[in-house]
């Protein structure tokens, strides 16, 4: 399962929009509470048991079977939010016809939430929450419920099968789609596709997918023909992130970090796509219908009904669609040749989009295509061991004169594959794949966070021969290009009040190059009678003091009569400006900024000197609180009760005293102190003893 770190967050959010009498009794089935708790601590305490194993086992083992096998397919697909639709439709196709049933048992036990929207009334009943279009709806499993859950496996059935020893076993090396997302992610920061309010394209877009080379390119092993392969890569990155839908656009998004972790990693964030893959079909291609896409209902349930077979045994696709035919409720309506009852159907997905991906092997005899689990599928799905996925293979680059890369697959890594897309352009993907370097595919790399050097790093250190001076040259020129520099020999820099007293300054033809948005340059000989002066600066003299803080520490202002030109590049590097309607001009010190500065170099002593250069005093605690945090150290938080005494010597006294001084935690304050709630009564025993006494409040 994906981990979430904002999994509690997501719950507690879901809790909080529960009706009070709804959470009580969801509190009371998820970890039984002793006594009437307020609202916020039901939702703590329910947060809290979710995150513990072993209440959680018991949980789960009082489910009935329909709950447990949907918490466990749900943990097995890596997925933590399902449409209730989809949830349905794999409930049926797992054998259990209860409809909702099952889904209201996860919710009633809080091993499930509700996803809301922003604003709504409180939840009181879950058919009204679902309203009139339950499919519509979406719930949430926090992770630590899916894993548990997924430990015991779904209890499908074993199918025949047949163990035997085939003469070729056709297996991936798992690179095929993150290759085509690669290419595709190009081909949208160039020029991105169109998308109806459906995700559903246009017909000029769908023809782009459909006949481009590279997309259409067909597998390698074993040949067979996936449909509108290009329209799979899209619905596979738009569910992994690849890519983003942003104003009727879909557009090139960042590389999952998951692919610089490794090919397993990658691999395991695909396949936690799955559920959301829409609009493709394994026959049919490119496919929408309002009825239903079975593809990723009926896709998740073979795959675990294949990993519910003995380990080594092949099994006949045919067999897995047996089993799932008569039991999805929609598939039979969707299939383009209902005689084979799925086995065609099935075949092509295995073979066309799971042995890509690495999760099957497929093999032939006289009774067709057989498919069994990888190790990665078995690791995945089935508990077994991570797979050793090493290469000692790395310098898998060959780069030529002519700036072209031509990259072995068996020295391909998932975050290889992810740097070169960013900076090269994809020619040829095949056993041996093309790319080609040019400008244009440098300033992308450069827009996209590379650096200069990060390019020449991957290039040096993955090639298995030196890189072409010529190429090296190249690319640095190309990079230079992109950031250009001028260089004034003399120049005479002129400061403005305002933005619009410099716009007005070029608009005359008086500046001939803005620096920021108050300096300009100055054309040739300035001829001062078309500015008004206010001062000259002595840039060798010690900086002026001219800017004020406010109370927060982390607001100031700019005495715009007092500055210089040098505070300009100051304040860029350590507040952000603050808009206003006055003339004044006001900066905030943020988290933002302070990070942005330490990342550029700027330290804790350099910031406290420009403070007191700039403003005459030391540097604020909470300006340093921004940029030093605590220094590495932790703080702690956590509930305590907390004694008040009549007095500071009363306070002194039990602090002191042997028989007091042992039940006390920490001196909070003059007449205060914290207790532990286990020593609560004796405490108050031995005061009593010496006349002291407390109440409870």
């Amino acid at each position: 399962m994906q981990s979430d770190p904002d999994w509690a967050a997501a719950v507690g959010a879901a809790l909080a929009r529960y009706d009070e009498t709804l959470l009580r009794a969801v509190a009371a089935r998820l970890f039984k509470p002793r006594s009437q708790w307020p609202a916020d601590e039901l939702i703590t305490r329910a947060v809290d048991t979710l995150g513990n194993a072993p209440v959680l086992d018991r949980r789960l083992k009082e489910l009935p079977v329909a709950a447990q096998q949907l918490l466990a397919a749900i943990g097995l697909s890596r997925r933590a939010e399902w449409p209730v639709g989809q949830l349905l439709a794999l409930l049926a196709t797992l054998g259990h016809n209860e409809g909702l049933t099952p889904i209201h048992t996860l919710l009633d036990a809080g091993l499930a939430v509700p996803l809301l929207p922003d604003e709504g009334r409180p939840i009181r009943a879950w058919e009204e929450w679902l309203g009139t279009a339950p499919t519509n709806a979406r719930v949430y499993v926090p992770p630590s419920v899916a894993e548990r859950a997924a430990r015991d496996g779904t209890g499908l059935p074993q199918l025949p099968g047949k163990k035997f020893d085939p003469r070729v076993i056709h297996v991936a090396d798992g690179f095929e789609w993150l290759l085509r997302l690669g290419v595709l992610w190009q081909q949208l920061r160039a020029a991105p596709i169109r998308l109806t309010q459906a995700n559903a394209l246009f017909k000029r877009d769908l023809q782009r997918l459909q006949e481009d080379p590279l997309l259409a390119a067909p597998m390698p092993d074993p040949a067979i023909e996936v449909p509108d392969t290009g329209v799979l890569v899209m619905s596979l990155g738009m569910a992994a992130g690849v890519f983003v839908p942003q104003d009727g656009e879909l557009r090139a998004g960042d590389f999952p970090l998951s692919w610089n972790a490794g090919l397993l990693p990658a691999i395991a964030d695909l396949w936690s796509a799955l559920p959301a893959v829409s609009h493709w079909d394994p026959q049919r291609g490119y496919f929408l219908n309002e009825g239903g896409e079975p593809f990723a209902t009926v896709a998740l349930p073979a795959m675990l009904l294949l990993a519910a077979q003995p380990e080594g045994i092949w099994t006949h696709p045919s067999d897995i669609a047996a089993h799932l035919f008569p039991r999805h409720p929609s598939w039979a309506s969707t299939l383009s040749d209902g005689t084979d009852e799925g086995e065609a159907w099935m075949e092509a997905m295995f073979l066309g989009w799971a042995l890509p991906l690495r999760f099957v092997e497929a093999a032939q005899d006289g009774e067709g295509w057989w498919v069994r689990l990888t190790n990665i599928g078995r690791h995945l799905l089935a508990g077994g061991p991570a797979p050793d996925l090493g290469n000692p293979f790395t310098r898998g680059l060959v780069v030529q004169p002519n700036g072209d890369v031509i990259a072995y697959r068996q020295g391909l890594t998932a975050g290889l594959i992810g740097k070169l897309s960013r900076f090269g352009d994809w020619k040829m993907i095949g056993p041996a794949c093309t790319l080609g370097l040019s400008a244009e595919g440098v300033y992308r790399g450069l827009e996209s966070g590379l650096t200069l050097a990060d390019v020449v790093t991957v290039l040096q250190q993955h090639s298995g021969h030196p890189v072409p001076a010529n190429v090296l040259d190249l690319v640095r020129r190309w990079a230079g290009k992109r950031e250009r520099i001028t260089v004034h020999t003399a120049a005479t820099l002129l400061e403005f009040q305002s933005t619009a007293d410099l716009e007005d300054a070029v608009t005359r033809g008086l500046i001939a190059q803005k620096v920021t948005d108050r300096i300009g340059i100055a054309n040739g000989e300035v001829d001062y009678k078309h500015f008004r002066l206010l001062g000259n600066r002595d840039y060798e003299a010690k900086p002026q003091k001219c800017v004020t803080f406010a109370n927060d520490g982390v607001t100031f202002t700019v005495d715009v009569a007092n500055a210089d030109l040098l505070l300009e590049a100051e304040l860029a590097r350590i507040g952000e400006p603050i808009a206003g309607d006055g003339p004044e001009r006001r900066y905030r010190i943020t988290p933002t900024t302070a990070r942005t500065a330490r990342e550029q170099g700027l330290t804790l002593n350099e910031l406290e000197q420009w403070s007191l250069n700039r403003a005459g005093e030391p540097l604020s605690a909470s300006a340093r609180l921004l940029f030093a945090g605590s220094g590495g150290l932790n703080g702690e938080l956590r509930r305590r009760l907390v004694l008040t005494l009549p007095s500071e010597a009363v306070t002194d006294g039990i602090c002191q005293w042997p028989e007091t001084a042992d039940l006390l935690e920490d001196r909070l304050g003059p007449g205060t102190v914290a207790v532990a709630d286990e020593d609560v009564e004796e405490l108050l025993r031995r005061l009593a003893t010496v006349g002291v006494e407390a109440r409870r409040e």
